[in-house]
């Protein structure tokens, strides 16, 4: 009787040894992988600014020269000048922004 259990929990035992070393060598395979560096460099991150404006030709110039000292190449400010009745619009203009 006691070899028939003995016989019993190795069959029983031996799924769970193997499934255990499987993922043991996936795990330690795990530690060697390494991604492919990409064949070109990755883009640079870029930014739009989006100024909502509706007349606000006192304080849209600070407001734009403010934002070009934080601005990086690449990066764009955008004025959206809303039924403006002053100028606004061109201020934006003739500040750089689009």
């Amino acid at each position: 009787m006691r070899g028939l259990l003995a016989v019993v929990g190795l069959l029983v035992a031996v799924p769970g040894v193997l499934a255990g070393l499987h993922l043991g060598t996936l795990a330690v395979a795990s530690w060697f992988y390494r991604e492919p560096r990409p064949p070109e460099p990755v883009p640079r991150l870029r930014f739009r600014v989006i100024v909502p404006a509706h007349n606000e030709e006192l304080v849209i110039g600070a407001t734009l020269s403010a934002l070009r000292a934080a601005l990086r190449p690449g990066d764009r400010v955008l004025v959206v000048a809303d039924r403006c009745t002053d100028a606004t619009g061109s201020i934006a203009s003739d500040l750089g922004a689009q």
